[in-house]
């Protein structure tokens, strides 16, 4: 893995400077930029639906029907809380990783670290939100074909 990423020159890693001399670089490769990006934008396509899900129902209980009154709802409750769970898990990860290179004096697989520190810190937090169970059989397909139920129901 290292005598790969060290010969490539492309636009396929980041160098991190790990003295102030500049000569010794620690090495976060794309993968590791790219995959945990995906759970990130996974999580704020979640936030979207949850809170989207959570204003329809707000906007039925409060007798909203026009789209103002809806996108109104939905400014003053969207939350991208799984968002924020999980960029907070990606900066434990990547320090956690900075703390195994420094005590081996060996390079590490950030993914070692990272993938597993972001998912813990979402799943603790949906535990903590009572959401854990609606988290792991999440299904975006399910939910927006009940989001698009729920709106012709609400418009009949």
């Amino acid at each position: 893995m290292m005598t790969v990423a060290q010969e490539v020159k492309g636009p396929i890693k980041i160098q991190i400077p790990v003295d102030s001399t500049l000569k010794t670089f620690s090495i976060l490769g794309l993968g590791d930029i790219i995959i945990p990006g995906m759970l990130c934008s996974l999580c704020i396509r979640l936030d979207l639906i949850r809170s989207f899900l959570y204003c329809q129902k707000k906007a039925k209980e409060e007798n909203v029907h026009d789209e103002e009154g809806f996108d109104k709802l939905m400014l003053q409750n969207y939350s991208p809380a799984y968002f924020y769970a999980s960029i907070f898990g990606y900066i434990v990860g990547l320090g956690i990783t900075m703390l195994v290179v420094k005590a081996t004096m060996l390079p590490q697989p950030a993914l070692l670290y990272i993938c597993p520190a972001m998912l813990a810190i979402v799943c603790f937090y949906a535990f903590g939100r009572q959401e854990l169970g609606w988290f792991i059989s999440y299904n975006e397909d399910k939910e927006l074909e009940r989001i698009t139920q729920e709106g012709k129901v609400q418009q009949d």
